[in-house]
């Protein structure tokens, strides 16, 4: 497969999983609303802990929604081209143990059978890794980290 291709897929895979991400946290947002507001409860001072309670679970998945949301707002924008300049957001690295793409903290993400490693700019690992091309080396935590491809 080419490397375009290979980043065309990769970065689908990470749309779709943001997206899901995305439909779970409005899910949760909507259930705690209900419940806040569902007043079928007979003790007065224990149903407002109670909605009080479901309230900030509310704003704490919505807090979660709007930073998903901006990911996703950042996965729509970036390409699948091969740019020069080393380790940058949307470069595929490959380690002498892992996978790596650079856009968005997701975790695992699997394309064609392989698993590789989405990550954000935000993280050390992305930060010792900037810049570099194949076959250079970083550390990170005392450990060597040496880049096999870069694309």
């Amino acid at each position: 497969m080419e490397n375009s291709e290979l980043k065309a897929k990769l970065l689908e895979a990470c749309i779709k999983v943001q997206t899901e991400h995305l439909q779970v946290l409005k899910e949760e947002i909507v259930e705690a609303e209900k419940i806040a507001n569902d007043n079928d409860s007979g003790a007065e001072e224990n149903m407002n802990s109670f909605r009080e309670e479901m309230q900030n679970k509310r704003e704490v998945f919505t807090r979660q929604f709007l930073i998903a949301n901006n990911d996703l707002q950042l996965l729509h924008r970036m390409d699948n081209k091969i740019h020069d300049g080393g380790v940058q957001l949307g470069s595929v690295v490959y380690t002498e143990t892992q996978k790596l793409y650079i856009s968005v903290s997701l975790g695992k993400v699997e394309v064609d059978g392989v698993t590789y490693f989405s990550i954000s700019t935000q993280t050390p690992l992305y930060k010792v890794l900037m810049g570099k091309n194949k076959g250079d080396s970083a550390s990170l935590n005392g450990k060597e980290v040496k880049l096999v491809e870069v694309f």
